[in-house]
């Protein structure tokens, strides 16, 4: 079983100036033609593995016959690619990667801490 705290670091949230050392993950979010158009959130270890993980994501839902994407693909420009599927995709779809402070409440940030 995979461990949670491996996909947990140390960010900075809040409004400033009074930011604080809070818990987050990488995530990962996808609306479109599949699953009724619901939204699946994936976390990740690092950023650079969402943003991979999206471009994957992207070029099994069609990306993968757009010459532009293939490129970008290749490149190893995953940030490229989930543009390009946002711009080719109907404005209610989604794909985004984004730092995801892990929140208490609507109000509250989860403090950072390690625990031994």
């Amino acid at each position: 079983m995979t461990d949670i705290g491996e996909f947990v670091h140390p960010t900075e949230a809040g409004w400033p100036p009074d930011y604080l050392s809070v818990a987050a993950s990488w995530s990962v979010a996808h609306r479109g033609y599949s699953g009724n158009r619901r939204l699946d959130v994936w976390l990740y270890r690092d950023e650079r593995t969402a943003w991979r993980g999206a471009a994957e994501l992207a070029m099994s839902c069609g990306m993968d016959t757009d010459a532009t994407a293939a490129t970008e693909f290749r490149k190893g420009n995953f940030e490229g690619v989930v543009n390009r599927y946002v711009e080719q995709s109907p404005d209610w779809h989604i794909l985004a990667v984004q730092e995801a402070p892990f929140m208490l409440s609507p109000e509250t940030f989860c403090p950072y801490s390690i625990s031994p």
